[in-house]
């Protein structure tokens, strides 16, 4: 099976990103420029990301956060199911 795409090359997905962040409660802002910063934090925690669109930025800190190939994957597939609809 191929690996699934990281989770903000689609908008919906992203999106879908952004919620499960806030809803675990995560801080998630953005400050534009000639490119986009994102910062996520929550507690002691502080991740910054950036890129030439917000999905670039978000993708960037999830790197960040989720520095392993499985936790990416893991963390996909459960953004992909939400967007699906299973629980």
């Amino acid at each position: 099976m191929p690996p699934t795409p990281p989770p903000g090359t689609h908008p919906v997905l992203t999106e879908t990103t952004r919620d499960l962040l806030a809803k675990a409660g995560y801080d998630v802002r953005f400050r534009r420029e000639k490119w986009v910063e994102c910062f996520a934090s929550y507690g002691p925690e502080r991740w910054r990301g950036s890129g030439r669109s917000e999905d670039e930025a978000v993708e960037d800190v999830l790197r960040q956060m989720l520095p392993s190939s499985l936790a990416r994957e893991i963390f996909t597939r459960m953004v992909a199911r939400t967007v699906g609809g299973a629980t």
